[in-house]
């Protein structure tokens, strides 16, 4: 079995960033804004912290546009199960809130900008591809060998 931590460390108005850490390789994760006390706001909110069985799914629109997009290192989605008040909860490139609906998107570098008048992380398209070809073969080979779970929590209120 693998646990593989991500760390919040930082949220505003829009978005929360964490951090991943596996193997001796490390990325960022951009989600929506994390909400004390469980409040959920469809496609505003990123998910509870817990602990979450990772598996490769390889169906529907995401797994072609990756499978085309990353064909040298794509095994199948990175689908976290199991998420109490979200569905279809995955590992994939993105470059905003706007990106995620609850998923995790990795970037290498983010930036905090302003979007009319609150603030919200972002990345490039570039920063998210070079972290996700950096983690995801090494979280697919974890799946395909077994029991692979996330392990999200956060040091934010």
């Amino acid at each position: 079995m693998k646990i593989i931590p991500i760390t919040r460390f930082k949220t505003n108005e829009l978005s929360t960033i964490g951090k991943l850490e596996v193997d001796g390789k490390t990325c960022f994760i951009l989600e929506d804004t994390f909400r004390p006390g469980g409040e959920k706001i469809y496609g505003e909110t990123c998910i509870p912290n817990g602990t979450y069985k990772l598996s490769l799914v390889k169906s529907g629109r995401l797994h072609r546009w990756l499978s085309v997009k990353f064909p040298d290192i794509y095994k199948g989605i990175i689908v976290l199960e199991n998420v109490k008040g979200f569905t279809g909860i995955c590992f994939h490139p993105g470059i905003s809130r706007e990106s995620t609906l609850g998923c995790l998107l990795p970037c290498a570098e983010y930036e905090e900008k302003n979007s009319g008048d609150k603030k919200e992380f972002i990345t490039t398209w570039a920063e998210s591809y070079k972290a996700y070809c950096e983690i995801y073969p090494i979280i697919a080979a974890y799946i395909e060998k077994g029991e692979t779970y996330f392990k999200v929590g956060a040091d934010i209120e």
